[in-house]
């Protein structure tokens, strides 16, 4: 059985480089057989040259523009990825298990991701977005901060937490299928 599929592959690997020798070679001869039918296949005026060369000297700027603009974007993906498994986290909202300085330093990273999409992300991003995202944010941190003394209300508040989290984590999603239209 393992012979049968090796042997197909071998197979297919030939075709391949036969298909690509037989490719090139109609494309030398076709190359000849022009060179030798026309004399001024070489030959090109300065204006046919500074056409060419501004046309590559064109796409390749925009090539690079575009190159550039979809970094960026792979990047704030990046950064709702981040933000929005850190949202939907049980940590976010389920404070058990945790210090008030754990709270503190998570509430904080979300705030400073938020504060990277409002800068950084605005081209990509509407401001209608941004301006949920954060209205939803600053009352989770309200309530986080209103009762950051009290632990015990915060354990029983989880409800309360994870709401405006499944907003913004409703909001990120939305945010990431518009980021690629």
């Amino acid at each position: 059985m393992g012979k049968s599929k090796k042997a197909a592959s071998v197979i297919r690997v030939i075709v391949k480089m036969l298909l690509w020798i037989s490719t090139l070679a109609f494309l030398v001869i076709l190359v000849k057989k022009n060179i030798s039918n026309s004399s001024e296949f070489w030959s090109a005026s300065a204006i046919d040259i500074a056409t060419i060369v501004i046309a590559i000297v064109i796409s390749y700027y925009l090539v690079q523009k575009e190159t550039k603009k979809m970094k960026q974007q792979d990047i704030v993906l990046s950064l709702i990825e981040r933000l929005q498994a850190q949202v939907e986290s049980e940590t976010a909202y389920d404070f058990t298990n945790l210090s008030t300085e754990n709270i503190l330093m998570n509430k904080r990273d979300m705030n400073n991701k938020i504060g990277i999409l409002e800068g950084a992300a605005s081209d990509f991003i509407s401001k209608q977005a941004l301006e949920f995202i954060r209205k939803e944010f600053n009352e989770y941190d309200t309530l986080i901060g209103d009762h950051v003394s009290d632990l015990e209300y915060l354990c029983k508040s989880s409800k309360e937490l994870k709401r405006p989290l499944d907003l913004i984590a409703n909001k990120l999603i939305e945010v990431s299928i518009e980021l690629y239209k």
